[in-house]
């Protein structure tokens, strides 16, 4: 079974993903969102205590091993708090919840994370959230994507989760959770964005794959060697 994180980020079209996801659900596909995760699913991840993050993993590896046996193929749990908070600082606890969700799927992992501009990039940016991604789940494949650019198309990144050349949408995508919050205008942000999107497309130093609307990429799927996604 193939285990996909989708971690939003917050205010990044992540509600509508979902949306068309849940409405167009290819065959196989179960998807876990905040409605399953937020109750009890990830209580317990960002704990200090090692053990209390253990038995949240062991809670995961449960749920998980009744979908293998249901003859799931692809599991996509989808929600921004999979990164913890971020107001303060730009989610500095990401690799903690990470490592524990790693733990809990007991196997490599597809992981997508849509980027945003207008955050307070002063001590910490979007490099550092993903380098710690990296690191906490080894072998996995990460996927970013900018959220401005993507947000009315939400089948683009759904083909590269999902491992498709493409992801069939059968209607109008819809606009939920319109944020009337104002992005940051310091120009730390904007430099500090900037500055990510230029390490995103040069490579990201091996860590991972970057999506371009405007062309066609290659994303690494599990069946053993690069898979072409059509935009």
């Amino acid at each position: 079974m193939d285990i996909v994180l989708h971690l939003g980020a917050h205010r990044t079209a992540g509600a509508t993903l979902r949306a068309v996801l849940r409405r167009d659900m290819p065959p196989g596909v179960v998807l876990w969102g905040p409605e399953v995760t937020q109750p009890d699913l990830l209580h317990g991840f960002l704990s200090e205590r090692p053990a209390v993050r253990q038995r949240a993993a062991g809670r995961l590896a449960m749920r998980i091993d009744g979908l293998r046996k249901d003859g799931v193929e692809t599991l996509v749990i989808s929600d921004a708090a999979l990164l913890g908070p971020g107001k303060e600082a730009l989610y500095p606890n990401a690799g903690l919840v990470m490592a524990s969700l790693r733990d809990g799927a007991g196997q490599p992992l597809r992981i997508g994370l849509a980027v945003r501009g207008g955050v307070n990039a002063e001590t910490r940016r979007w490099q550092h959230v993903i380098a710690d991604i990296a690191q906490a789940s080894p072998r996995s494949d990460l996927i970013i994507w900018p959220s401005e650019r993507f947000a009315g198309r939400p089948h683009l990144p759904l083909a590269a989760l999902l491992g498709q050349a493409r992801f069939a949408v059968s209607g109008p995508v819809p606009w939920l959770r319109k944020s009337s919050a104002r992005p940051s205008t310091a120009p730390s942000a904007n430099r500090g964005y900037a500055a990510d999107i230029a390490w995103l497309r040069s490579g990201a130093d091996g860590l991972a794959t970057w999506l371009e609307p405007v062309c066609t990429q290659h994303i690494i799927d599990h069946t053993g060697g690069p898979r072409r996604v059509a935009r």
